[in-house]
């Protein structure tokens, strides 16, 4: 007992009030830090106490006699001039004529926790003044999630003082109405759950214009991983929304006015590839053939563009119907087989009827998106393996290939928008990385998953997660 007392800092002492004995455990005068030719007693401790606590230790004992405890925070130099913080606590015995007889307490080192506090307490106003001069939103709340705390730019931006923005709908008034339900909805999960809390909404200045804004908070958690508090920034993305709008009204107009003269193209690429099927002129049928597949490859160039722009306007839109995978797998492999004749394509779909309700069309260009990927970086295997299942009520399917495979590293960044996969040779695989962008968005839209595996020199395998609702499920 004595060596955990001695290990937290704490020591316990008597005091017999009639006769003025005074006993204490032994490592009281090491946490006092006293000389060994002190005496150790009520004098002694009470001459260190009163140095700098004029008065306390009286005022204590007095208010002690009313409530049968005491307590008080203490602070004074030792022998060798260090200053010291103590907490002492205890009680007052009494006889059965209720006349105070002992004085038992404990007096705990808090020196340690008291500087922590102190540098902590430094350590916020540094990280206040600091937030101060940041060009960005600087907000704080505690685990529930109230905001409590702003910056000066918050302040500079919206015109509003820190009481304004804390009465009523408080942060929400700055808010665009659109973006609020939404805003609300994030922001409550993100408390419930301990998740990253990131959304884009749009920020209304004292000028009355609406700015997008990028807002990000984290949690903030003890020793023991409780949440404590929450801080977020909210940084001006305005310039670069206008930008991506911009660039997303050239791609839709060019993609537009790129169809009429492609489809143009093709169709008389077709009248001549039909007026000369006969023709001994073998450079001829093979140019021709190249224009064929060349205009193809743009008409879905054009396509994913169209489909892009969609996609940033929230319009991309789905149409579904009921159908087997097992008929839309055969359509597609029969497309690309006339495509590709040199390449084997594997299947390994159950035979049982998989019927799912979906966008056929738009599953089509997932599965063909992934198997010409497949096909693509399968440089000396042509196997493509793709399978379909039912599990969970959910369908799976999945492309495999048997190629160069992709960086650990690099496999949580493929679906991005325009991601290339740094050191490939845009020679050897061109494109501008909006192709699985798409299909990850494709798939979403309908409730979906997508998920990959891979090894580099082995091989990718993507594996696609549907649910298979209660119109859409196998007949028993």
């Amino acid at each position: 007992m004595n060596n955990l007392l001695l290990e937290n800092k704490i020591a316990s002492f008597d005091y017999n009030i009639a006769d003025k004995i005074f006993t204490a455990s032994e490592n009281l005068s090491t946490i006092l830090q006293l000389d060994e030719n002190d005496v150790l007693n009520f004098e002694t401790i009470k001459l260190l106490v009163e140095n700098n606590n004029k008065g306390q230790l009286k005022k204590a004992l007095i208010e002690s006699f009313n409530k049968d405890f005491f307590y008080l925070s203490i602070n004074f130099f030792t022998k060798k001039k260090l200053l010291k913080y103590f907490e002492v606590g205890g009680r007052i015995l009494y006889d059965t004529d209720k006349k105070p007889t002992v004085l038992t307490g404990l007096i705990k080192d808090v020196t340690k926790q008291h500087n922590l506090e102190i540098a902590l307490q430094d350590n916020e106003e540094r990280y206040r003044i600091l937030a101060d001069f940041m060009p960005q939103f600087v907000w704080m709340s505690d685990k529930e999630g109230n905001l409590h705390y702003f910056n000066k730019a918050v302040f500079d931006y919206t015109g509003f003082t820190y009481e304004q923005l804390m009465e009523g709908a408080g942060w929400l008034k700055i808010i665009h109405p659109d973006d609020k339900e939404e805003n609300i909805r994030k922001w409550m999960n993100a408390i419930e759950t301990g998740n990253l809390f990131l959304f884009e909404h749009r920020f209304k200045h004292k000028n009355g214009d609406y700015r997008w804004q990028l807002s990000r908070a984290v949690p903030q958690k003890n020793e023991k991983g409780e949440i404590i508090t929450w801080i977020g920034t909210s940084t001006d993305i305005d310039d670069i929304k206008k930008e991506d709008l911009q660039k997303n009204n050239f791609i839709k107009i060019a993609s537009h006015e790129l169809k009429t003269p492609v489809s143009t193209i093709k169709g008389y690429t077709q009248i001549l590839a039909k007026g000369y099927e006969n023709s001994e002129d073998i450079t001829l049928i093979t140019s021709l053939n190249v224009i064929n597949n060349q205009v193809d490859k743009l008409n879905t160039l054009i396509g994913d563009l169209l489909d892009l722009t969609k996609i940033e306007l929230g319009s991309l839109p789905l149409t579904k119907e009921v159908f087997t995978i097992q008929e839309l797998i055969k359509d597609c492999l029969k497309d690309l087989s006339s495509v590709y004749p040199t390449k084997i394509f594997i299947e390994e779909v159950q035979s049982k009827e998989i019927l799912i309700e979906a966008d056929k069309n738009r599953i089509y260009q997932v599965l063909a998106n992934l198997i010409t990927n497949a096909i693509k970086y399968s440089l000396t295997d042509n196997r493509v393996t793709i399978s379909a299942k039912e599990q969970n009520n959910n369908l799976v399917l999945s492309i495999q290939d048997f190629g160069i495979g992709i960086e650990k590293s690099e496999q949580e960044n493929i679906f991005k928008q325009f991601y290339r996969v740094p050191g490939l040779s845009e020679k050897t695989f061109p494109g501008f990385g909006i192709g699985l962008y798409i299909v990850a968005d494709i798939v979403a839209r309908h409730g979906g998953k997508i998920n990959l595996e891979s090894e580099i020199n082995e091989g990718s395998t993507f594996f696609i997660i549907l649910p298979l609702n209660n119109s859409s499920k196998n007949e028993s």
